[in-house]
């Protein structure tokens, strides 16, 4: 409980820092920089990299909270080779390969689906169903944070045709441009920390919250500068009549809000995981008035009653800007043929390794006792296995699977999940299948039907039909 009392304390913290005024202005207030006429603050992009990101080797403001709050040392990250490399270099590949497969025309006033490749195989079909009832479409193809997906992007061209176009093609920066803005933000950032001290309950966290920071002006600032820019470009050439994401709070979401503003573009964003306390999802009042209000979409769609509530009181959104629709993604589970072939699935997620330690071996003890395979599915953004890997070889009923693997295919064949707090908890129960959430020392049963209510409205398979409908009445409108 104490590790996600940390958590709350951490987005509250970042709340204070950034909106705290220092000589008249706050964080979001001075990271800012001129694109043309209009001012934009950079803080909407780097506010949910600080609290989680721990790609670069830096601990993230959310593991430096917690060791406050505990007490345990600040845990030593490793620095993933070659992922600067690799950010820099997979759009340039992927504009390449376009230029090969292109078969576009670039029309204008189209309705606009922005389709991101999602992290687990068969995960695709709930976006085709949706933009496959419209006709004047363009299907963007946008490779998210997973591989370069060339492969993907051809399929996608073979099926879809001259509907397709891809996200890199819009990619032409003026670098000069980019480089003066970093300069610029870089600038404002140091003299900002010459007026200002990072404290946390009266413990000066300056040095490790600085090295943080500087991490995203070394490691990320320019990615999120050219993709920006890439968006911009997109938008003056196509000037599209909407657009659709199936994001609700990313960085891409709130760039493109800004974008659009002046020239009253729509954007209709669907809910992607789990809302909860988090920068993605918590606002105060103030940040979502005055000269750089939090981007968010013109409708959010959500998945329940519970959700809606939740943006509504604690992220200060506008009650018309949030409509239930349910989660398309669920729809298929009415067409499932559930069975059980005896396994035990334990999904993981993104923790210390202290903690996915005790959690992966309890899970392994508990199949040994059931006298069942424990299949180990760890989550997507778990790019090192390595510990998962070394705990199940000490066991003889363990298996691991791809990080990527369908979640769904595995849910429906299992006799029981394992898992933290997570949506696969949710999403076994609307399966009905037995869950446990595992704790770091135990195991107990999860989730009362109220609960998977809240969490998913009704379920009743008529989610895409529901978001197709917001869709229609978004175009009248315009």
């Amino acid at each position: 409980m104490k590790q996600y009392d940390s958590d709350r304390n951490a987005v509250d913290w970042l709340k204070e820092i950034s909106n705290k005024k220092i000589n008249g202005k706050s964080i979001i207030e001075r990271l800012t920089f001129m694109d043309e006429d209009k001012e934009v603050s950079i803080w909407w992009w780097m506010d949910s990299w600080l609290y989680y990101c721990n790609s670069f080797g830096k601990a993230p403001i959310r593991e430096i909270i917690h060791s406050i709050n505990t007490g345990k040392p600040i845990k030593e990250y490793k620095k993933r080779r070659g992922t600067s490399l690799y950010i820099s270099m997979k759009p340039i590949i992927r504009k390449i390969y376009w230029r090969f497969i292109k078969k576009n025309n670039k029309e204008k006033n189209k309705l606009l689906f922005l389709s991101f490749i999602p992290y687990e195989e068969g995960k695709e079909q709930y976006m085709e169903d949706i933009y496959n009832k419209f006709e004047n479409k363009i299907i963007m193809d946008c490779p998210h944070r997973v591989g370069f997906e060339l492969k993907k992007l051809k399929e996608k061209v073979k099926k879809e045709g001259k509907q397709v176009d891809c996200i890199e093609s819009y990619m032409k920066i003026d670098y000069k441009k980019v480089i003066t803005i970093i300069k610029s933000i870089y600038r404002k950032f140091r003299e900002l920390l010459i007026e200002y001290e990072f404290i946390y309950n009266n413990k000066n966290i300056s040095i490790d919250v600085i090295y943080i920071f500087a991490e995203y002006f070394k490691s990320r600032f320019e990615s999120h500068l050219i993709q920006y820019f890439t968006y911009k470009n997109m938008i003056n050439r196509l000037e599209p009549s909407i657009i659709v994401s199936p994001l609700d709070s990313d960085v891409e979401m709130r760039q493109l809000k800004v974008l659009c503003e002046d020239k009253n573009i729509p954007i209709i964003g669907m809910q992607h995981g789990t809302i909860g306390y988090c920068p993605d999802s918590v606002h105060l009042k103030s940040e979502m008035e005055g000269d750089f209000p939090c981007p968010i979409p013109t409708k959010t769609l959500v998945w329940s009653e519970s959700n809606k509530n939740f943006l509504i009181k604690h992220g200060n959104y506008p009650e018309d800007k949030v409509i239930v629709t349910g989660n398309s993604r669920y729809d298929i589970f009415n067409d499932y043929k559930v069975k059980d072939e005896g396994y035990i699935l334990l999904c993981t997620n993104k923790m210390s390794d202290e903690d996915k330690r005790k959690i992966i071996t309890n899970a392994c003890v508990y199949a040994k006792e059931q006298n069942k395979e424990l299949i180990i599915k760890p989550h997507p953004g778990e790019y090192d296995t390595n510990l998962h890997v070394e705990i199940a070889k000490l066991f003889d009923n363990c298996y691991i699977v791809s990080r990527n693997s369908n979640t769904f295919e595995l849910l429906k064949n299992c006799s029981l999940l394992i898992s933290t707090i997570s949506t696969v908890l949710y999403e076994a129960k609307i399966l009905n299948k037995p869950v446990k959430l595992i704790s770091l020392g135990d195991l107990k049963d999860y989730l009362t039907e109220k609960e998977i209510d809240d969490f998913n409205y009704k379920n009743d398979g008529k989610a895409t039909k529901k978001i197709i409908e917001v869709i229609r009445n978004e175009l009248i409108q315009k």
